[in-house]
């Protein structure tokens, strides 16, 4: 009897973060030429920063709000689509070089190295992952930002409840207790927004070795951006729907109360893990059914 993980979004998480920098075929991918964006798209992209700076000042003369507007709004920015954005790059990034393996015939050479077929796979995605140092970037730039945000939100939240313990007055306390509600929210907020971040880049690391193995070279990045996208989109209307046939049972269960949005907060975050949960899972699973491997092999290889 096999065992697997009861959370293999974590595990494969793990694997990414730690590939062994020493193993040749992961240097191998990592100082590989990437995928080239080209230069229309940065220009694109430039163009669009450009419009809506000048928008914003248009919008709101002073500087110094402008500055603050920007500070503001790009670590909410990161925070929200990183995982999206990063995910969908290294997801056409990595069918890409698996297909470039397989049409050169080094693919079939590579997986007879250690750790064989279950780890090639795994070592030739996490090179992708890790060009430039890019995925540790992010990383660390994305974690900063979520215990700045709950730091900063438990602060609030401590004076909050002084507050409640040194007021009386009816209207003050349901006033507090609102406030309350909604730094609880912004604080499961941060903790779902990680939480995408890091199953977005599971995501994109398994869709893109999917398509890698299962299109041509010239239809993987079509592929593999449409493979990605209807797994985030669904994940997000997934959500979004659970949310809504729940919402009636999370009012009769939970009042307007800090307990209640703490309960609400949680379902929805446990709905949006699990969702993904079981997503990763069904991808992971036809990607071991592929290698015509099982759980406990794969486990076995990464010292499970």
């Amino acid at each position: 009897m096999t065992m697997t993980p009861p959370l293999i979004t974590w595990r494969l998480w793990r694997v990414l973060l730690a590939a062994p920098p020493r193993h040749p075929v992961f240097w191998r991918t990592v100082n590989q030429p990437g995928l080239d964006v080209p230069p229309a798209v940065w220009r694109s992209l430039a163009a669009l920063a450009l419009l809506g700076l000048l928008v914003a000042l248009a919008a709101s003369p002073l500087l110094l709000v402008l500055v603050l507007y920007w500070v503001i709004l790009l670590p909410v920015a990161l925070l929200l689509f990183s995982g999206t954005w990063y995910g969908l790059y290294r997801a056409l990034d990595i069918s890409v070089t698996l297909g470039q393996e397989r049409r050169q015939g080094t693919y079939d050479l590579l997986r007879l190295t250690p750790p064989g077929a279950a780890g090639i796979d795994w070592l030739i995605g996490a090179g992708c992952m890790h060009r430039g140092n890019g995925l540790w970037q992010l990383h660390r730039i994305i974690r900063a930002i979520v215990i700045s945000a709950l730091l900063a939100f438990g602060v609030v939240a401590l004076f909050i409840l002084l507050s409640l313990t040194a007021t009386r007055d009816v209207e003050r306390l349901a006033l507090s207790q609102q406030a309350l509600s909604i730094v609880a929210t912004l604080i499961a907020l941060c903790c779902l927004c990680y939480c995408d971040h890091v199953q977005s880049l599971v995501t994109g690391c398994l869709v893109g070795l999917l398509v890698g193995h299962a299109a041509a070279p010239l239809a993987a990045r079509l592929w593999s951006a449409l493979l990605f996208l209807l797994c985030q989109g669904s994940a997000y209307a997934g959500v979004v729907a659970g949310a809504l046939l729940l919402r009636p049972l999370l009012q009769v269960l939970t009042a307007a109360t800090l307990p209640g949005s703490l309960f609400s907060a949680a379902a929805i975050i446990a709905l949006y893990v699990l969702l993904r949960e079981a997503q990763i899972r069904l991808l992971w699973r036809i990607s071991l059914r592929r290698a015509h491997l099982t759980p406990a092999e794969w486990q076995r290889v990464w010292h499970g």
